[in-house]
This record gives C-alpha cells, structure tokens and sequence, in this order.
C-alpha cells in the first residue's frame, strides 16, 4: 500500500496513537529518492509525528534529509544522529552523515561514520573509495592506498565506471604521495584506459615523468592533458620547463 493510502487512513482515524501509527506507515513507504525531494506531504507526516513527540526513527531520517538538501549541514547531522540512535544498524544514515562531514572538511569524523557503514555492509565500492579519500587528506597515504584496493577488489561488474575512475586515480595519487612512481604510473594509465579524454591523469602522469627525469615522457603527458584541457595551468607551465631543458 501507498503512502498516499496510509495518509488517508491517518487523517480519518479519531485516535492520537492510531493517526501516528498510519503517519509513520505513509513516512515508511517514501522511498530513497522520494525521502530527498522532501515533498510537501511527506513534510507534513514526518512535522505531524514531530509535533506529536513521536521519537521515529523515519521522521529523523527525513527532516535529515530536508536539512541536507537546504544545506543546513549541522542540523542535518543532528538530526541523523538522532536517526542513528535509535537504529545503529542502518548504514545508509552512517553513509548519510560521513557525506555530511565532507562538506564541513572534517576527515576524523568522515573516518569513523564510514568504517561503522562498512562493518554493517562492506561490499559497497564507493565507501571504500570514500574512505580511502578522507585517509588521503589526513595525509595517511598507506591506509588510503588499503581502501582503494579493497574498493577495486570488489567484483568489477559491481563497480561503475566514475568508481574504477575515482578508485584507481586515489591509489595513483597516494603511490604518487610516497614517491612508488612505477605503480603510480601503472595506477594513471589504468585511469587513461577507462577515459582517454581525462586531462587531471595525464597530467599527474607527466608531473611523476618529470621527478623522473623523463623529459620526452612528461612533455607527451602535458600536451595530451592540455588537447583535453586548454585551461590546464599546471599542465602549460609544466610542458614549457620541460620543453626548455631538451
């Protein structure tokens, strides 16, 4: 049955307890997507529940998912951590408040409420990926490197396109940290394989071409990021030092 059906029956039921338990029902029955367009019935269940001092774990979740979409991302928090207490096993909130943490740069926390999500579910790529980013920026490049691995270890017809991307890049990137070029470099043109036109990879590439000292090498990297990206500062003033030691 619909939310639609439960709203209905909530609203001619005569019994505070009854009408919530038909709300709550309506709340459960909105799906993911339908939770993030916050519509206006769904606001009015999950604000009926609310005024009644209805401690749901779905009107949590939802006026989480409101305060996300507003940007307020401390009250969204907020509001998910009450979600999260009363079920400590749903690790779509744990994902929801690891990607809040992203927007306020706090790594610490993005660590802890992603390793919580993974332990209830880990055979999901992106919070391995995720993970390994937050490692990255706290500069503990061979935790990172352990999370991109394990994301790519997961069965590649489970892994989108953006995620083989994002996954093989951010073990580029942290080999690329600890001065391991050659699997660096292996890591990039894995990335080149899956988007040729992707400026960032061969620009990466040719910056670890020239600590090598591979001029010929760097300079093919620069002006390839630079077809894809004429903006590409880095790449530009890069190519031009290269160019002036040959």
């Amino acid at each position: 049955m619909s939310h639609d059906y439960w709203l209905r029956k909530g609203l001619n039921e005569t019994t505070r307890e009854r009408k919530i338990k038909c709300f709550e029902n309506a709340l459960r029955k909105y799906s993911t997507h339908e939770i993030f367009g916050f519509d206006e019935l769904g606001h009015w269940i999950a604000g009926y529940l609310k005024l009644n001092k209805v401690d749901s774990f779905l009107t949590y979740r939802f006026f989480g998912s409101v305060h996300e979409r507003l940007g307020n991302t401390r009250k969204a928090i907020d509001y998910y951590k009450k979600a999260i207490d009363i079920d400590p096993n749903d690790e779509f909130i744990w994902h929801r408040i690891a990607e809040n943490y992203r927007n306020l740069l706090n790594y610490e926390k993005i660590i802890e409420c992603y390793e919580k999500s993974i332990k209830i579910d880990p055979n999901i790529k992106f919070k391995w990926i995720n993970l390994g980013e937050a490692y990255f920026n706290l500069k503990k490049y061979e935790k990172a490197i352990e999370c991109f691995q394990k994301a790519l270890a997961i069965e590649e017809h489970y892994l989108e396109q953006i995620d083989l991307i994002n996954a093989w890049e951010g073990l580029g990137n942290a080999h690329k940290e600890l001065k391991n070029y050659e699997k660096a470099i292996k890591c990039y043109e894995k990335v080149i394989k899956l988007d040729y036109n992707y400026d960032l990879a061969w620009e990466n590439m040719g910056l670890i071409y020239e600590v090598l000292k591979n001029y010929p090498k760097a300079i093919e990297c620069y002006k390839n990021a630079l077809r894809i990206n004429k903006f590409n500062e880095i790449a530009k003033e890069r190519l031009e030092k290269c160019e002036s030691r040959e």
